[in-house]
């Protein structure tokens, strides 16, 4: 399995959830990622519909939310498919930090890797995000005046 695409937005057009990141299901939160990247859009499409179009055009403001969206979410599919791809090294005993038979070592690296899953904070991510697109949407009109 490769790394995800290095961009999940190109003009109008995205990517998400498996289609972005795939990974296998070692990690058993496919649904989770995917979830966040589905808040991810709504909060960003709907900050751009309340920005207003950028330089009269609502495609271009599609395209800025979109170009945000990718970049807010590139790291955390990286790290998504990485984590996923040690823990099935660690579940087939093939990690060498692990060791085999070691169920203390692979209890700490499957806790450590399920917390950044799980204790991810959504608000600060879609407050980041929309404070990101409100940036690129300034600008943006700047560079129009």
């Amino acid at each position: 399995m490769a790394d995800p695409t290095p961009t999940y937005a190109a003009g109008r057009v995205y990517i998400a959830g498996d289609a972005a990141h795939a990974s296998p299901p070692t990690l058993a939160c496919g649904a989770t990622i995917g979830i966040e990247d589905a808040l991810a859009l709504v909060e960003l499409l709907s900050a751009a519909g309340h920005t207003g179009p950028v330089g009269g055009d609502r495609s271009r403001s599609i395209e800025v939310a979109l170009k945000a969206y990718s970049y807010a979410r590139q790291e955390r599919g990286l790290w998504v498919v990485r984590a996923a791809r040690r823990m099935a090294d660690v579940l087939q005993w093939r990690d060498g930090q692990v060791g085999k038979n070691d169920e203390a070592a692979f209890l700490a690296a499957y806790e450590k890797n399920t917390r950044r899953i799980w204790d991810v904070d959504e608000d600060a991510m879609v407050d980041a995000m929309v404070d990101e697109v409100k940036r690129e949407f300034e600008k943006f009109k700047a560079g129009q005046a």
